[in-house]
Protein backbone atom coordinates (compact mmCIF):
# COMPACT_ATOMS: atom_id res chain seq x y z
CA UNK A 1 0.00 0.00 0.00
CA UNK A 2 1.53 3.13 -1.38
CA UNK A 3 0.94 6.50 0.76
CA UNK A 4 -1.64 8.32 -1.16
CA UNK A 5 -3.84 4.62 -0.75
CA UNK A 6 -3.29 5.05 2.51
CA UNK A 7 -4.04 8.45 2.62
CA UNK A 8 -7.74 7.98 1.02
CA UNK A 9 -7.63 4.58 2.96
CA UNK A 10 -8.76 0.64 2.24
CA UNK A 11 -10.49 -2.14 3.40
CA UNK A 12 -9.75 -5.68 3.90
CA UNK A 13 -12.32 -8.14 3.14
CA UNK A 14 -13.40 -11.79 2.82
CA UNK A 15 -15.78 -12.81 0.00
CA UNK A 16 -17.98 -16.19 0.60
CA UNK A 17 -18.88 -17.04 -2.99
CA UNK A 18 -19.91 -20.41 -4.57
CA UNK A 19 -18.60 -18.88 -7.80
CA UNK A 20 -15.55 -17.25 -7.28
CA UNK A 21 -14.32 -16.36 -11.03
CA UNK A 22 -17.53 -15.46 -11.86
CA UNK A 23 -17.72 -12.62 -9.02
CA UNK A 24 -14.06 -12.07 -9.38
CA UNK A 25 -14.90 -11.12 -13.54
CA UNK A 26 -18.05 -9.11 -12.22
CA UNK A 27 -15.81 -7.13 -9.78
CA UNK A 28 -13.85 -6.22 -12.80
CA UNK A 29 -16.56 -5.06 -15.21
CA UNK A 30 -17.30 -3.05 -12.58
CA UNK A 31 -14.51 -0.99 -12.35
CA UNK A 32 -13.28 -2.01 -8.80
CA UNK A 33 -9.21 -2.44 -8.19
CA UNK A 34 -8.52 -5.35 -6.41
CA UNK A 35 -5.28 -5.88 -3.85
CA UNK A 36 -3.23 -8.95 -2.80
CA UNK A 37 -6.18 -11.03 -4.00
CA UNK A 38 -5.37 -14.68 -1.96
CA UNK A 39 -8.02 -17.55 -1.95
CA UNK A 40 -8.30 -18.81 1.38
CA UNK A 41 -10.58 -21.76 0.85
CA UNK A 42 -12.89 -23.51 -1.82
CA UNK A 43 -15.48 -20.80 -1.44
CA UNK A 44 -13.50 -18.14 0.29
CA UNK A 45 -11.30 -15.02 -0.76
CA UNK A 46 -9.80 -12.18 0.71
CA UNK A 47 -8.55 -9.08 -0.93
CA UNK A 48 -8.40 -4.99 -0.20
CA UNK A 49 -9.77 -2.65 -1.82
CA UNK A 50 -10.51 1.29 -1.69
CA UNK A 51 -12.85 2.69 0.99
CA UNK A 52 -14.94 4.33 -1.83
CA UNK A 53 -15.43 1.39 -3.82
CA UNK A 54 -16.69 -0.64 -0.54
CA UNK A 55 -20.10 0.63 -1.21
CA UNK A 56 -20.17 -0.26 -4.61
CA UNK A 57 -18.70 -3.94 -4.10
CA UNK A 58 -21.33 -4.59 -1.38
CA UNK A 59 -24.55 -3.76 -3.57
CA UNK A 60 -22.97 -6.29 -6.01
CA UNK A 61 -22.46 -8.76 -4.14
CA UNK A 62 -26.16 -8.49 -2.52
CA UNK A 63 -27.41 -8.93 -5.44
CA UNK A 64 -25.59 -11.76 -6.58
CA UNK A 65 -26.19 -13.60 -3.30
CA UNK A 66 -22.88 -13.65 -1.76
CA UNK A 67 -21.61 -12.84 1.71
CA UNK A 68 -18.65 -9.91 2.11
CA UNK A 69 -17.48 -9.87 5.67
CA UNK A 70 -15.19 -6.34 6.71
CA UNK A 71 -12.33 -7.98 8.16
CA UNK A 72 -9.82 -4.61 8.95
CA UNK A 73 -9.71 -0.72 7.63
CA UNK A 74 -6.33 0.24 6.87
CA UNK A 75 -4.55 3.59 6.05
CA UNK A 76 -4.04 7.24 7.02
CA UNK A 77 -7.65 8.12 7.12
CA UNK A 78 -9.12 5.60 9.53
CA UNK A 79 -6.58 6.40 11.95
CA UNK A 80 -7.30 10.26 11.80
CA UNK A 81 -11.23 9.24 11.70
CA UNK A 82 -10.70 7.29 15.15
CA UNK A 83 -9.72 10.52 16.73
CA UNK A 84 -13.10 11.57 16.72
CA UNK A 85 -13.84 9.18 19.33
CA UNK A 86 -10.76 10.31 21.34
CA UNK A 87 -11.58 13.72 22.56
CA UNK A 88 -8.77 13.86 25.29
CA UNK A 89 -6.08 13.14 22.97
CA UNK A 90 -7.82 15.34 19.72
CA UNK A 91 -7.37 18.40 22.40
CA UNK A 92 -3.66 17.18 23.27
CA UNK A 93 -2.61 17.52 19.86
CA UNK A 94 -4.33 20.89 19.75
CA UNK A 95 -2.81 22.23 22.58
CA UNK A 96 0.71 21.08 21.30
CA UNK A 97 0.34 22.42 18.01
CA UNK A 98 -0.85 25.82 19.34
CA UNK A 99 2.38 25.23 21.81
CA UNK A 100 4.34 24.97 18.85
CA UNK A 101 3.56 27.69 17.26
CA UNK A 102 2.72 30.07 20.51
CA UNK A 103 6.00 29.50 22.15
CA UNK A 104 8.79 30.35 19.51
CA UNK A 105 7.08 33.70 19.58
CA UNK A 106 7.92 34.42 23.84
CA UNK A 107 10.58 34.79 26.06
CA UNK A 108 10.59 33.12 29.58
CA UNK A 109 14.05 32.74 30.66
CA UNK A 110 16.19 35.63 31.17
CA UNK A 111 20.46 35.84 31.64
CA UNK A 112 22.31 38.88 31.98
CA UNK A 113 26.02 39.50 31.18
CA UNK A 114 28.42 42.29 30.90
CA UNK A 115 27.56 43.34 34.57
CA UNK A 116 30.61 43.76 37.17
CA UNK A 117 29.13 46.48 39.48
CA UNK A 118 26.03 46.98 38.90
CA UNK A 119 24.29 43.39 40.49
CA UNK A 120 22.11 41.32 38.23
CA UNK A 121 18.70 41.41 40.29
CA UNK A 122 18.89 45.02 40.39
CA UNK A 123 18.84 44.56 36.13
CA UNK A 124 16.47 42.12 36.50
CA UNK A 125 14.26 43.94 38.47
CA UNK A 126 14.88 46.92 36.43
CA UNK A 127 13.88 44.66 33.29
CA UNK A 128 10.90 43.23 35.03
CA UNK A 129 9.61 46.76 35.38
CA UNK A 130 10.56 47.74 31.60
CA UNK A 131 8.22 45.05 30.44
CA UNK A 132 10.52 42.10 30.14
CA UNK A 133 8.46 40.13 32.40
CA UNK A 134 7.83 35.83 31.90
CA UNK A 135 6.20 34.71 28.67
CA UNK A 136 6.89 38.38 26.92
CA UNK A 137 6.86 38.43 23.53
CA UNK A 138 10.16 38.49 21.77
CA UNK A 139 9.27 41.30 19.32
CA UNK A 140 8.52 43.78 22.23
CA UNK A 141 12.04 43.06 24.51
CA UNK A 142 13.94 44.22 21.61
CA UNK A 143 12.79 47.26 20.79
CA UNK A 144 14.02 50.41 21.30
CA UNK A 145 11.96 51.70 23.49
CA UNK A 146 12.45 48.85 26.00
CA UNK A 147 16.16 49.46 25.96
CA UNK A 148 15.68 53.41 26.35
CA UNK A 149 13.56 52.59 29.28
CA UNK A 150 16.13 50.40 30.72
CA UNK A 151 19.33 52.96 30.13
CA UNK A 152 16.89 55.46 32.05
CA UNK A 153 15.91 53.45 34.93
CA UNK A 154 19.83 51.81 35.36
CA UNK A 155 21.88 55.65 35.46
CA UNK A 156 25.04 53.30 35.98
CA UNK A 157 24.44 51.76 32.42
CA UNK A 158 25.95 53.34 29.10
CA UNK A 159 24.80 50.95 26.92
CA UNK A 160 21.96 47.81 26.69
CA UNK A 161 21.29 45.17 24.07
CA UNK A 162 18.93 42.18 24.32
CA UNK A 163 19.05 39.34 22.20
CA UNK A 164 17.25 36.28 21.97
CA UNK A 165 18.21 32.73 21.99
CA UNK A 166 14.99 30.60 21.78
CA UNK A 167 13.28 31.30 24.96
CA UNK A 168 16.35 33.10 26.66
CA UNK A 169 16.62 36.49 26.05
CA UNK A 170 20.38 37.81 26.50
CA UNK A 171 20.47 41.32 28.74
CA UNK A 172 23.91 42.27 27.45
CA UNK A 173 25.27 45.75 29.16
CA UNK A 174 27.98 47.76 29.17
CA UNK A 175 28.55 50.07 32.67
CA UNK A 176 30.18 53.63 33.03
CA UNK A 177 33.55 53.64 33.71
CA UNK A 178 33.77 54.06 37.94
CA UNK A 179 34.74 57.46 39.08
CA UNK A 180 36.55 57.95 42.07
CA UNK A 181 34.92 60.40 43.46
CA UNK A 182 38.14 62.92 45.19
CA UNK A 183 37.15 65.48 47.84
CA UNK A 184 38.12 68.79 46.60
CA UNK A 185 42.05 70.21 47.71
CA UNK A 186 41.71 72.97 49.93
CA UNK A 187 44.03 75.68 50.58
CA UNK A 188 44.09 78.58 52.45
CA UNK A 189 44.44 78.58 56.53
CA UNK A 190 43.78 76.34 59.13
CA UNK A 191 45.33 75.35 62.85
CA UNK A 192 45.15 72.10 64.77
CA UNK A 193 43.31 72.42 67.89
CA UNK A 194 42.80 70.17 70.39
CA UNK A 195 39.85 67.69 69.82
CA UNK A 196 39.59 67.02 73.97
CA UNK A 197 40.92 68.28 77.37
CA UNK A 198 44.02 66.09 78.23
CA UNK A 199 47.64 66.74 78.76
CA UNK A 200 49.88 66.79 75.72
CA UNK A 201 52.61 63.60 75.50
CA UNK A 202 53.77 64.08 72.25
CA UNK A 203 53.11 66.97 69.52
CA UNK A 204 54.29 66.48 66.21
CA UNK A 205 54.44 69.53 63.92
CA UNK A 206 55.06 69.23 59.68
CA UNK A 207 53.45 72.58 58.52
CA UNK A 208 53.14 75.73 61.00
CA UNK A 209 54.02 76.55 64.33
CA UNK A 210 53.57 75.17 67.77
CA UNK A 211 51.96 76.38 70.06
CA UNK A 212 52.33 73.86 72.86
CA UNK A 213 54.59 71.94 74.31
CA UNK A 214 54.52 68.17 75.68
CA UNK A 215 53.46 68.06 79.12
CA UNK A 216 51.41 71.00 78.80
CA UNK A 217 47.41 70.90 79.88
CA UNK A 218 45.25 71.77 76.62
CA UNK A 219 41.61 72.15 76.42
CA UNK A 220 39.17 71.75 73.72
CA UNK A 221 39.47 74.09 71.19
CA UNK A 222 43.07 75.05 72.15
CA UNK A 223 45.10 76.09 69.20
CA UNK A 224 47.90 73.46 69.13
CA UNK A 225 49.50 73.93 65.37
CA UNK A 226 48.95 77.40 63.97
CA UNK A 227 49.51 77.91 60.34
CA UNK A 228 50.63 81.37 61.23
CA UNK A 229 54.62 81.52 61.00
CA UNK A 230 56.28 84.68 61.64
CA UNK A 231 58.89 85.46 59.36
CA UNK A 232 60.21 88.21 60.54
CA UNK A 233 59.05 90.80 58.18
CA UNK A 234 55.77 89.31 57.20
CA UNK A 235 53.44 86.48 58.50
CA UNK A 236 53.38 83.08 56.56
CA UNK A 237 49.72 82.19 56.35
CA UNK A 238 49.85 78.31 55.12
CA UNK A 239 47.44 74.93 56.12
CA UNK A 240 48.61 73.70 59.32
CA UNK A 241 49.78 69.52 59.41
CA UNK A 242 50.27 67.65 62.60
CA UNK A 243 50.04 65.21 65.16
CA UNK A 244 49.54 65.71 69.13
CA UNK A 245 48.53 62.67 71.78
CA UNK A 246 47.45 63.23 75.09
CA UNK A 247 46.69 61.75 78.24
CA UNK A 248 42.63 62.24 78.67
CA UNK A 249 40.11 60.92 81.10
CA UNK A 250 36.22 59.96 79.86
CA UNK A 251 33.59 58.59 81.81
CA UNK A 252 30.66 55.88 80.48
CA UNK A 253 27.07 54.67 82.35
CA UNK A 254 26.14 51.36 81.17
CA UNK A 255 22.85 49.57 81.96
CA UNK A 256 21.66 45.94 81.61
CA UNK A 257 18.26 44.12 82.79
CA UNK A 258 18.88 42.04 85.77
CA UNK A 259 16.75 39.47 84.62
CA UNK A 260 16.53 38.13 81.18
CA UNK A 261 14.50 35.38 78.83
CA UNK A 262 15.67 32.08 78.12
CA UNK A 263 14.61 29.77 75.20
CA UNK A 264 13.36 25.93 76.34
CA UNK A 265 13.44 22.75 74.53
CA UNK A 266 10.84 22.92 70.98
CA UNK A 267 7.63 21.55 72.35
CA UNK A 268 5.93 21.64 68.87
CA UNK A 269 6.71 22.19 65.05
CA UNK A 270 4.50 24.17 62.75
CA UNK A 271 5.05 24.53 59.02
CA UNK A 272 3.14 26.98 57.11
CA UNK A 273 3.09 26.85 53.47
CA UNK A 274 2.86 30.14 50.59
CA UNK A 275 2.78 30.17 46.61
CA UNK A 276 4.36 32.87 44.81
CA UNK A 277 3.30 33.80 41.78
CA UNK A 278 5.95 36.71 40.36
CA UNK A 279 5.39 39.01 42.81
CA UNK A 280 2.16 37.82 44.20
CA UNK A 281 2.26 35.77 47.60
CA UNK A 282 -0.86 33.24 47.59
CA UNK A 283 -1.39 32.16 51.00
CA UNK A 284 -2.06 28.29 51.77
CA UNK A 285 -3.25 28.63 55.25
CA UNK A 286 -5.35 30.88 57.20
CA UNK A 287 -4.34 33.17 60.01
CA UNK A 288 -2.54 37.19 60.46
CA UNK A 289 0.61 35.60 60.24
CA UNK A 290 1.74 37.65 63.71
CA UNK A 291 3.47 34.72 65.85
CA UNK A 292 4.47 35.26 69.80
CA UNK A 293 7.35 35.66 71.07
CA UNK A 294 7.72 32.03 72.08
CA UNK A 295 7.94 31.17 68.14
CA UNK A 296 11.13 30.97 66.16
CA UNK A 297 10.67 31.63 62.61
CA UNK A 298 12.81 29.67 60.08
CA UNK A 299 11.82 30.72 56.21
CA UNK A 300 12.65 28.90 53.05
CA UNK A 301 12.34 29.21 49.47
CA UNK A 302 12.02 26.87 46.83
CA UNK A 303 12.29 27.63 43.17
CA UNK A 304 10.80 26.00 40.33
CA UNK A 305 13.73 25.23 38.14
CA UNK A 306 13.81 23.50 34.67
CA UNK A 307 16.84 20.91 34.35
CA UNK A 308 18.90 23.31 32.31
CA UNK A 309 19.16 25.88 35.32
CA UNK A 310 16.69 28.20 34.92
CA UNK A 311 14.07 29.14 37.46
CA UNK A 312 10.25 29.74 36.64
CA UNK A 313 8.60 32.44 38.42
CA UNK A 314 7.09 30.04 40.53
CA UNK A 315 8.48 29.93 44.07
CA UNK A 316 6.93 27.51 46.75
CA UNK A 317 7.67 29.17 50.22
CA UNK A 318 7.79 27.53 53.85
CA UNK A 319 7.71 28.82 57.13
CA UNK A 320 8.50 26.86 59.93
CA UNK A 321 7.15 27.65 63.52
CA UNK A 322 9.42 26.00 66.37
CA UNK A 323 7.37 27.12 69.57
CA UNK A 324 9.08 26.78 73.05
CA UNK A 325 8.57 28.29 76.29
CA UNK A 326 10.43 30.88 77.84
CA UNK A 327 11.54 31.40 81.42
CA UNK A 328 13.08 34.07 83.16
CA UNK A 329 16.85 33.85 84.40
CA UNK A 330 18.51 36.05 86.51
CA UNK A 331 22.03 37.59 85.63
CA UNK A 332 24.68 37.31 88.33
CA UNK A 333 26.91 39.99 88.90
CA UNK A 334 30.18 39.10 87.98
CA UNK A 335 28.36 38.37 84.23
CA UNK A 336 26.90 41.66 84.01
CA UNK A 337 30.54 43.19 85.28
CA UNK A 338 31.97 41.04 82.25
CA UNK A 339 29.07 42.09 79.67
CA UNK A 340 29.01 45.95 80.92
CA UNK A 341 33.01 46.06 80.65
CA UNK A 342 33.13 44.73 77.15
CA UNK A 343 30.88 47.25 76.21
CA UNK A 344 32.24 50.06 77.69
CA UNK A 345 35.20 49.33 76.18
CA UNK A 346 34.15 49.06 73.00
CA UNK A 347 32.19 52.19 73.10
CA UNK A 348 35.19 54.16 74.18
CA UNK A 349 37.83 53.03 71.80
CA UNK A 350 34.79 53.42 69.04
CA UNK A 351 34.56 56.98 70.11
CA UNK A 352 38.58 57.86 70.07
CA UNK A 353 40.29 58.96 67.16
CA UNK A 354 43.31 56.47 67.89
CA UNK A 355 43.99 55.42 71.04
CA UNK A 356 44.12 52.62 73.84
CA UNK A 357 42.70 52.44 77.77
CA UNK A 358 45.62 52.98 80.29
CA UNK A 359 43.34 52.67 83.28
CA UNK A 360 39.81 52.47 84.64
CA UNK A 361 37.91 52.34 87.92
CA UNK A 362 34.50 50.89 87.49
CA UNK A 363 31.65 50.51 89.97
CA UNK A 364 28.95 48.41 89.77
CA UNK A 365 25.69 48.71 91.29
CA UNK A 366 22.40 47.94 90.99
CA UNK A 367 18.87 50.63 90.32
CA UNK A 368 15.47 49.55 89.56
CA UNK A 369 16.14 46.03 88.52
CA UNK A 370 19.21 46.51 86.33
CA UNK A 371 23.02 46.65 86.86
CA UNK A 372 24.58 49.86 86.32
CA UNK A 373 28.55 50.35 85.38
CA UNK A 374 30.04 53.60 86.28
CA UNK A 375 33.61 53.83 85.24
CA UNK A 376 35.94 56.51 84.52
CA UNK A 377 39.05 55.84 82.30
CA UNK A 378 42.37 57.30 81.65
CA UNK A 379 43.30 57.35 77.77
CA UNK A 380 45.91 57.79 75.70
CA UNK A 381 44.47 58.71 72.40
CA UNK A 382 45.35 61.69 69.68
CA UNK A 383 43.37 64.67 70.43
CA UNK A 384 44.77 66.57 66.67
CA UNK A 385 42.07 68.53 64.86
CA UNK A 386 41.85 70.28 62.03
CA UNK A 387 40.11 73.94 62.01
CA UNK A 388 40.02 75.73 58.82
CA UNK A 389 39.37 79.61 59.06
CA UNK A 390 37.37 81.24 57.23
CA UNK A 391 38.28 84.78 54.70
CA UNK A 392 37.55 87.32 56.99
CA UNK A 393 37.84 85.74 60.15
CA UNK A 394 39.84 88.57 62.75
CA UNK A 395 42.82 86.69 64.34
CA UNK A 396 44.56 88.05 67.57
Amino acid sequence: MNFWHSLAGEVAVELLTADPAGVLEAIAVQNIPLYQVQPTGELTVTFRIRRRDYRKLKALTRRRGEKLTLNRRLGIYWRIKGLKNRPVLLLGLAFALAACLWIPTRVFFFRVEGNRRVPTGQILSAAEDCGMTFGASRRLIRSEKVKNRLLSALPDLKWAGINTQGCVAVIRVAEKPETVPMEPERTGLCHIVAARDGILTSLTVTSGTALCTPGQAVVEGQVLISGLTDCGIAIKAQAAQGEATALTARSIRAFTPEIRLRRGAPQKKIRRWSLILGKKRIKLWFGSGIWDTECGRMYREYPLCLPGGFCLPVTLAAEELTVSDLWEERISPEEAQSQLHSFAKDTLLAEMLGGTLQKSTETLSRERGAYLLTGLYSCREVISHTQWEQIGDMHG
